[in-house]
């Protein structure tokens, strides 16, 4: 909810050349800023260094730099094991349908014992998703959160083991022996996904959902995921990351990959076969660039030559000057896109929202025409 004191920035970094945007510059920037009655919060990427803002209460603040080393953390999702689906119709439309999908983030114990300002570091992830869904040329009318909820739960609820593969399949278990009171709380929030956030009990695996989503729609009983407290923000942007395997977004394909990667194997065809990541060879002055569902160049590249951009793969869209995917393998885009009303529908909501639909950038000296919509109600 946005109020007098409430507020938030998120920007990019660019170069002028004689008061004009350029075309490009050597350096990649992002900043987000967060102002919550009084609370300050956010998170500063200037190419390789990155930083975050961590609210101490108070009225005080720090500045903490992050590691580069933190790059080398996994996604635990294999893409294995999922039926092909013929697709040749890779131009997704950008209609009017509305999809707003409820999402119920919840925080263990542990997770809030690391991170005290854990529901600030869940506000960037949300504000960073968002982000991505406007840079990846996604409708951002039809693909958006309507509802987020947030809530701790006890260790009684969810206790981190020593394996994510194994927690990622218990939580989603109504068995009353395990932990049944997360699909509880789902069903009480009636939440379309669930996103539970953990302490750092996994090493240097950042996240993993249950199951990679479905376009028939057969997923919705395994849409929830898991995501290290530590790992929410730049540069892994790991919340984002496992939001979007839930809509059916995939690792980049790669040529015989090892076993220990997470990387399907290239010419295999495991779901859509556009719905991978991309890595942006041809940038390569101050190192690759990735999107966000890439993540197999860790043992190609060193940490301080990889950079995740804030994008989803998407052949029509240019990051600077370079496409960001190739339209019949690396095009999550479409795939997130194409799937955002089939989650939406996991769970009915017959509740009134409000969409505004129009430009994403304006110029001050400019008219420009916004349409809106209220849908649902009794």
């Amino acid at each position: 909810m946005i109020d007098s004191a409430s507020y938030n920035w998120t920007g990019e970094l660019i170069s002028l050349v004689s008061n004009t945007v350029g075309e490009d510059t050597l350096l990649d920037g992002y900043l987000s800023l967060f102002y919550r009655h009084g609370r300050v919060f956010g998170e500063i990427n200037i190419d390789s260094l990155h930083f975050m803002i961590r609210d101490l209460t108070g009225g005080l603040n720090a500045i903490l730099q992050i590691s580069d080393n933190i790059l080398l953390s996994q996604c635990a999702m294999t893409d294995e094991g999922i039926d092909p689906i013929t697709n040749p119709d890779v131009n997704y439309s950008r209609d009017l349908q509305l999809c707003p999908v409820d999402i119920l983030f919840l925080y263990t114990e542990l997770a809030i014992e690391e991170n005290p300002d854990i529901e600030d570091l869940i506000e960037i992830g949300i504000s960073t998703t968002n982000e991505i869904i406007k840079n990846s040329g996604i409708f951002y009318s039809k693909l958006y959160f309507d509802k987020v909820q947030v809530q701790g739960i006890p260790e009684t609820t969810f206790k981190e083991g020593g394996l994510i593969n194994d927690d990622k399949e218990l939580i989603h278990q109504p068995d009353p022996n395990i932990f049944p009171d997360i699909t509880e709380l789902r069903d009480a929030y009636n939440a379309d996904i669930v996103i539970l956030l953990t302490g750092a009990a996994y090493g240097s695996v950042a996240g993993a959902v249950s199951e990679i989503g479905e376009d028939n729609g057969s997923s919705k009983d395994q849409a929830y995921g898991i995501v290290a407290g530590s790992f929410i923000g730049a540069p892994v942007y790991a919340l984002p990351h496992e939001i979007f395997h839930l809509y059916g977004a995939r690792h980049e394909q790669k040529l015989n990959p090892p076993e220990s990667t997470n990387c399907p194997q290239s010419g295999m065809d495991e779901g859509n076969i556009h719905a991978h990541g991309y890595l942006i060879k041809k940038h390569s002055r101050k190192g690759r660039r990735h999107t966000i569902m890439a993540v197999c160049l860790t043992d190609i590249y060193a940490p301080e030559r990889i950079r995740r951009i804030k994008h989803l793969s998407n052949p029509f869209i240019k990051f600077k000057r370079w496409k960001t995917g190739i339209e019949n393998t690396n095009y999550n885009a479409k795939q997130v896109n194409d799937n955002a009303c089939t989650i939406a529908e996991y769970r009915t909501n017959n509740r009134p929202f409000v969409s505004i639909d129009g430009p994403l950038q304006v110029c001050a000296d400019a008219e420009y025409l916004y349409l809106t919509a209220i849908v649902g109600g009794l």
